[in-house]
């Protein structure tokens, strides 16, 4: 049968996409019940899926809410359990508006938390731990509403959060460590529970307690790499004293959710679902920068969980199988129970539409989920590949800053030594200036000094002579000449007296000079010295930076061929499932269309028409789309 043989007045009816508003309510709600039951065993993953899409398609929470008033959560332990940990799971990985929907409903998890936190015995604390994660992670998100359900944050993100000023990341580490409290202290609770209990993680009950931790694995592990991050920021910009309290809540929450890790990594329930990261075995030393260069980010991967991960369910909302037609039995038309068969057949058919529709819907679902899981494979590797590139990028900014310092000390070292030899060699000159002219000075002295002794002598005989001549009676005339001579003596002595001080003096002067032209040298001496060992530190450092920068570089083409493998690998397994999807619509076309088929069709062909078209033309738009996505992959490998 093709789009052609169909009427014209059946083509022109309007074709609905998704099923009828009250179908689809009624599977949102029996998802929800087969999710919150008291039996003791996980959920399972294919219905939280069936409620997520729910979301999505509702834009909210609203239905959710709406179908749990339905369930009494105060009747039973595990009915409570569950819902903390369905509710859980649809805040991390639901429509974004769902974290705002529950917002209103704080109070009644508080309530709940408080009820159950009453039965110290059995499961009651679990209860009351895991309400209060989920009024932390509420109000969390209230506060920081950039950051998504899933607790993934960039790098860019991150600084974008602090753009206001440093108190934002310091109110920021406050909540993600109260967060990561109350994480621990629900983990803390389930494995001593299961300790008294003597559970098995590979039991339903084990189980039942055991996979929320996944989702708190998840949770932690993104706000344990955004804890350390604000932290080396909070200690580049702020005084240490004033983080001193950060620094002792750190510590001991390292310490616990290293063991919380280290505990899950040997529980063989989680070796099939979970890859758990590990820590490393010293904390980060936030005090030196460059230890920023050493952490790893932990990383968690979800492995896609298996069709007996729990105890099989007969009326499964996703396990309707379709119809063989080839059990159909030949019925004799009788004309006195025509009209019986007429309707039973009719029955039978609305029952054949409405199988293939819930297989379209599950097909859609499943094509949107891989899409989803591509598209989030996809961001987290470009996210990472930009988070490299800007740590190389920083990493070369920093090194040409250094080269440059470094340039610019050893032009100033040149210039200070320029100078100070030219201030050795002035000062030398100068000083061996004023020693020639002392000398020079102290040489007329000398002269003059030898000068006035002749004169003293030559006095000396004056003054004999002139004693004699006295004695002959010239005395009066010789008492004159002498005293001339003395007062002339006299005079020149106090001459030299004064030019004698006046020389010291100036040699005094002429050693201070010297004395301060000395502490100049060695203040310069310590200053060259400073500077080449500023120079050689340095070069360390810029030793160090193209060291960072090569590994840095390996890590990115590691990562690089990483996605291009994960990339190549999800296009092969998304092209496979379209060509398995297209033999499948194929086929039920083919066995529509069979006489077979036909031999049992007693109805009128306007009423099959009627039923079939939707069907017919939601299968053709399912052919058409998957013949695009294979083009689409072939057009883009052959650009690439």
């Amino acid at each position: 049968m093709t789009a052609a043989n169909i009427p014209k007045n059946l083509l022109r009816r309007p074709s609905t996409m998704m099923m009828d508003r009250e179908e689809y309510e009624k599977l949102q709600s029996a998802a929800l019940l087969k999710c919150i039951n008291a039996q003791e065993c996980a959920v399972k993953e294919k219905h939280l899926r069936t409620l997520i899409l729910g979301t999505y398609n509702d834009r909210g929470a609203g239905l959710f809410w709406a179908n749990l008033t339905k369930i009494q959560l105060e009747s039973n332990l595990v009915i409570s359990w569950k819902f903390c940990h369905v509710l859980h799971k649809l805040l991390r990985d639901g429509e974004p508006h769902v974290l705002t929907d529950s917002l209103k409903y704080v109070s009644k998890l508080s309530a709940l938390g408080q009820l159950w936190g009453h039965l110290k015995e059995g499961g009651g604390m679990l209860i009351k731990h895991y309400c209060a994660v989920l009024v932390k992670k509420l109000i969390f998100h209230q506060h920081n509403q950039q950051i998504p359900g899933n607790v993934s944050l960039t790098e860019s993100q991150l600084e974008a959060l602090g753009s206001e000023g440093v108190d934002n990341w310091f109110e920021l580490s406050v909540e993600v460590m109260d967060y990561l409290d109350a994480i621990l202290q629900l983990q803390q609770s389930v494995f001593n529970s299961l300790d008294k209990s003597r559970a098995s993680s590979m039991t339903p009950s084990g189980q039942c307690r055991l996979a929320p931790l996944i989702l708190c694995i998840l949770d932690s592990s993104s706000l344990y790499d955004i804890l350390v991050k604000l932290m080396f920021k909070l200690y580049a910009c702020l005084p240490e004293k004033e983080l001193v309290g950060h620094s002792d809540r750190f510590i001991p929450i390292f310490g616990k959710l290293k063991q919380f890790y280290a505990s899950s990594s040997n529980l063989q329930y989680f070796k099939f679902l979970v890859s758990v990261p590990s820590l490393p075995e010293n904390p980060p030393n936030f005090v030196i920068a460059s230890d920023i260069g050493n952490y790893v980010c932990p990383q968690v991967l979800v492995h896609e969980r298996q069709g007996n991960e729990s105890p099989s369910d007969s009326q499964s909302v996703e396990d309707v199988k379709l119809v063989d037609f080839n059990d159909f039995r030949t019925v004799e038309t009788d004309p006195s129970i025509t009209s019986s068969i007429s309707a039973s057949q009719e029955t039978e058919k609305d029952r054949i539409i409405n199988t293939l529709r819930h297989e379209l819907d599950d097909t859609k679902a499943t094509v949107f989920r891989i899409n989803q899981e591509y598209a989030l494979m996809n961001q987290q590797s470009r996210a990472q590949m930009l988070e490299l590139e800007e740590s190389v990028a920083h990493s070369k900014e920093m090194l040409n800053q250094m080269l440059e310092e470094n340039e610019r000390y050893r032009l100033k070292n040149e210039q200070l030594e320029n100078e100070k030899n030219q201030l050795i060699d002035e000062q030398r000159e100068n000083t061996q200036n004023q020693i020639v002219v002392l000398e020079e000075k102290f040489q007329k002295m000398k002269d003059a000094y030898r000068n006035l002794r002749e004169e003293h002598i030559k006095t000396l005989k004056n003054l004999s002579q002139a004693q004699k001549q006295l004695e002959d009676g010239n005395a009066d005339k010789l008492e004159t000449e002498l005293c001339k001579s003395e007062q002339e003596f006299a005079n020149e002595i106090h001459q030299l007296k004064l030019e004698n001080e006046d020389l010291h003096a100036r040699v005094c002067f002429q050693e201070k000079e010297m004395q301060v032209m000395q502490i100049n040298i060695d203040q310069m001496a310590e200053q060259h010295a400073k500077l080449e060992s500023k120079a050689k530190d340095t070069d360390a450092c810029k030793v160090e930076l193209e060291k960072q920068i090569t590994s840095l570089d390996q890590q990115l083409t590691v990562l690089k061929r990483d996605c291009e493998l994960n990339r190549a690998m999800l296009k092969d397994h998304f092209l496979t499932f379209c060509k398995l999807l297209s033999d499948a619509m194929n086929d039920t076309l083919k066995e529509i269309e069979s006489p077979a088929f036909e031999q049992h069709v007693t109805c009128s062909a306007e009423y099959f028409f009627s039923k079939i078209q939707p069907v017919q033309e939601n299968i053709e738009n399912m052919r058409s789309l998957v013949a695009e996505k294979i083009s689409g992959s072939k057009l883009s490998d052959g650009n690439n």
